[in-house]
């Protein structure tokens, strides 16, 4: 979930991927994101056991998209 939050509150970034329905767009975007215990299957086929991967499943971190933005020199 998209988030408007002030530059204070996104400190950390991080990069979403391109197969993403809300990739377009998402240069500096803000995003809530919370750790979901579960198996996950990569875009390969291979499965990756996630089940116990949380410390604390009800912690979250908000982080700004960086990865999509036009780099500007």
């Amino acid at each position: 979930m998209a988030l408007m939050a002030p530059l204070a509150v996104c400190q950390d970034v991080a990069a979403i991927s391109d197969q993403a329905s809300d990739f377009s767009g998402s240069c500096g975007r803000c995003y809530e994101i919370k750790c979901s215990p579960s198996t996950v299957k990569d875009g390969y086929g291979a499965s990756f056991d996630r089940t116990t991967a949380c410390y604390d499943k009800d912690a979250s971190v908000v982080v700004r998209i960086v990865d999509s933005c036009e780099l500007v020199m």
